[in-house]
């Protein structure tokens, strides 16, 4: 018994859905086909394999410019962290007994008089 078919409508420019037919014709496919193969891929990854190959299709494309911005906030980023650790590391802290701190301000200043009243005996 052949499979119950489905019809899956997808709004785009025209300009896009032109251009795109055009490669996957002179790649030999339908728009069909590959939706289809799309989906089969997404089925057979189960939902850890999908969600990497989602988020990988709509991440959206970068230049290599921003590509190069990105990767420089990253590099400053793990430059700060190490700065952190080395002032922790330098002032007798340590930063895996860290407890953040809470989202409200009544909370946060409550452990602030906490602190102050252990600290000076209030």
């Amino acid at each position: 018994m052949a499979a119950e078919m489905a019809m899956l409508n997808v709004r785009m420019e025209r300009e896009k859905r032109e251009r795109g037919n055009r490669i996957l014709a002179e790649l030999g496919y339908t728009p069909s086909q590959y939706v289809r193969a799309v989906w089969d891929r997404l089925i057979d990854g189960g939902l850890h394999g999908a969600k990497a190959q989602v988020e990988a299709a709509m991440t959206p494309a970068r230049t290599p410019e921003q590509q190069a911005e990105i990767d420089r906030k990253l590099e400053a980023l793990e430059r700060g962290d190490a700065l952190f650790l080395e002032f922790a590391e330098s002032v007798g802290l340590d930063p895996s007994t860290h407890t953040p701190l809470p989202d409200s301000e009544d909370e946060l200043a409550d452990a602030r008089y906490a602190y102050l009243s252990e600290k000076y005996g209030w």
